[in-house]
């Protein structure tokens, strides 16, 4: 997590599960400082499964699983702009029945935050707990609920809009398929009690997922898939919470051995996933997810713009190229026969990046989309089964 310009924290536990927390540099340019500039073993009992939220300019909460008991505690830290780690200032027991597992927390309103987090018999709840900006915590709880009485491994927690939030969990009695549910939670820290909505985002498996907004009501969940392979789908949740549907997914890792896969937005529709893979090895990739103006079919092939930039993807495989203000001629071809350059994308009329693509375009029963979530004009659509030449893209 930031703390603030190019100083970062690290929150984890350590020898003996104890949890530790150290700082680092990081400029810009992405250049990491050779050595720690900081780090406090913050718990010298326990400390597993952190998350970690900055509650004012040096103040951070740290919520986490207590090994030795079971017990979900929270606990705040001073941290100051240079990196410098004090001690402890407050702690609270959020769940004190032996079993807490896994708890991610978010702020909701000011000094409330909200922590789900797998409690008694492996379900979902979720508690209501008031930080102050100086660290201080509430003696007590504000509120709790059993969002899921069957489930719910691994949550991760999300706001939609309002009061409304979504959390991703797995559900290891139900085969550890992929779950959404949504519900309120108002300013003040209380839950109502019931369930918006609930949503089967993947029939499969589901492990360690986590959710991300991408755009208006788009969000895409990373997860440890079938066989250990990281996957990612994008959902549609309504601003109320009431509907939930998938949207597209996609394998972005097959070599098995996946563990807590980790997703970021890095700029325009490119996205970056931190994970360890076979034989423990950290991996790093990147994928595209696109928002809007689109031709697409999924897991295939993808045409789509931004207001500055065009997309041709083809089996995740995508192309850039800037573009003008107003109307602009895009045309995504393939061509196997080439033995380089098999995918281009042409921009009013000129060939403006190519790539090797040698396997054939995915094949599936999904159907074409045009103009999902599009904003704009659109005119002369038309999707081939052969390959255009240059000189019938110029004259389309």
């Amino acid at each position: 997590i930031q703390v603030n310009g190019e100083i970062y924290a690290l929150v984890f536990n350590g020898a003996g599960t104890d949890g530790y927390i150290s700082t680092v540099n990081i400029t810009s340019a992405g250049q990491i400082s050779n050595s720690v500039l900081h780090n406090v073993e913050y718990n010298t009992a326990d400390g597993e499964a952190p998350s970690i939220v900055k509650v004012s300019n040096e103040i951070f909460a740290i919520a986490h699983e207590t090994a030795n008991n079971g017990a979900g505690l929270l606990e705040t830290i001073n941290i100051s702009s240079n990196g410098t780690i004090s001690s402890v200032i407050s702690s609270l027991n959020f769940d004190s029945t032996g079993t807490t597992l896994n708890p991610k927390i978010i702020n909701i309103n000011s000094s409330i935050y909200g922590i789900v987090y797998r409690g008694p018999n492996a379900d979902g709840f979720i508690s209501t707990i008031n930080i102050s900006s100086n660290g201080t915590i509430t003696s007590s709880i504000i509120d709790n609920f059993e969002y899921d009485s069957s489930d719910g491994d691994s949550p991760d927690i999300i706001h939609i809009s309002g009061n409304v939030y979504a959390i991703a969990y797995s559900a290891p009695g139900r085969g550890d398929d992929g779950y959404i549910s949504t519900l309120q939670v108002l300013p003040n820290g209380t839950i109502t009690k019931s369930v918006l909505a609930t949503y089967e985002f993947e029939t499969d498996r589901a492990l360690s997922p986590e959710i991300i907004p991408v755009s208006g009501n788009v969000y895409a969940i990373t997860f440890d898939g079938t066989s250990n392979n990281g996957d990612v789908s994008t959902v549609k949740i309504s601003f109320d919470g009431t509907s939930i549907s998938t949207f597209d997914n996609i394998q972005f890792y097959g070599g098995g051995g996946l563990d807590n896969p980790e997703i970021i937005h890095i700029s325009g529709d490119t996205y970056a996933l931190a994970f360890s893979g076979s034989g423990n090895d950290g991996y790093l990739s990147s994928i595209d997810i696109a928002t809007d103006n689109r031709i697409s079919k999924k897991q295939a092939y993808h045409l789509y713009t931004n207001s500055t930039t065009a997309f041709g993807s083809i089996n995740g495989q995508t192309l850039t190229e800037g573009i003008v203000s107003g109307w602009n001629h895009l045309a995504l071809i393939y061509n196997k026969s080439l033995s380089s350059g098999q995918q281009s994308l042409y921009v009013n009329g000129k060939l403006v990046s190519s790539g090797t693509l040698t396997e054939d375009i995915n094949t599936n029963t999904f159907n074409v989309t045009i103009g999902n979530n599009f904003k704009g004009l659109l005119d002369d659509i038309a999707i081939y089964n052969r390959t255009l030449s240059a000189e019938e893209i110029k004259e389309h």
